[in-house]
């Protein structure tokens, strides 16, 4: 997928965390959890943010994040031991303790697997985010979770983006998640980008305009 080559300066994207261009610390930001795939392991968050937002978003990777607590516990990376809640649960410590945030303002957002797992997290905690992006990561379709849907899901807002061209997360996929999302009664946004619109600057900058759009309507209720 082409990206955009421009990043941010090293003070504003340190050891995994992002702090807006001229931030505001009087002003509570909304918070964006980032889970990335778990194949793209050369795409740091200094990439992202300058094609979603460099104003708008106090932000956070999760794979960084969850490297730093596998080092200080002695397990290797690539270990699949450490849960996945438990790094969402030290991003939201980690961020919440140094910026001021609101806490019905906590975003996951994640690309392929990582979009997936962003989906699976919060739908097993759905009071705790205000809404969900994924980009070629499908819904999961396990019993599990399909019969863990409730009335709280109906609240949770989720943006799902496919990308004509990638080979993972089929358009015949996407077409199933809309369906089933349709059936569950849950407030979903669909997207899909044709080859001429799938660069990823088109894609986040569609992102930012949902999340702003729910971050807005948060702040009018």
């Amino acid at each position: 997928m082409p990206l955009a080559s421009n990043t941010l300066e090293p003070a504003h994207a340190q050891s995994g965390v992002f702090t807006p261009i001229h931030h505001e610390p009087g002003y509570a930001y909304p918070l964006v959890i980032w889970l990335a795939d778990d194949g793209d392991a050369d795409r740091p968050l200094s990439q992202i943010m300058p094609l979603l937002s460099v104003r708008n978003h106090i932000a956070i990777d999760a794979r960084v994040v969850r490297n730093q607590a596998l080092q200080e516990i002695g397990i290797r990376y690539n270990s699949r031991s450490y849960d996945d809640s438990l790094t969402i649960d030290r991003c939201i410590k980690t961020a919440f303790g140094r910026f001021n945030l609101r806490r019905d303002k906590v975003f996951l957002m994640g690309q392929g697997s990582g979009g997936e797992k962003a989906i699976q997290l919060a739908w097993n905690q759905p009071q705790r985010f205000a809404g969900i992006v994924s980009i070629d990561g499908g819904v999961p379709h396990t019993s599990g979770a399909l019969c863990g849907l409730g009335l709280k899901h109906r609240d949770l807002p989720l943006l799902l983006q496919h990308i004509s061209t990638t080979s993972r997360y089929s358009h015949e996929q996407f077409c199933d998640d809309m369906r089933l999302c349709h059936a569950a009664g849950l407030p979903a946004t669909f997207r899909h980008y044709s080859e001429e619109h799938d660069d990823l600057s088109h894609i986040l900058a569609d992102c930012n305009r949902w999340l702003m759009e729910h971050i807005a309507t948060n702040l009018v209720q």
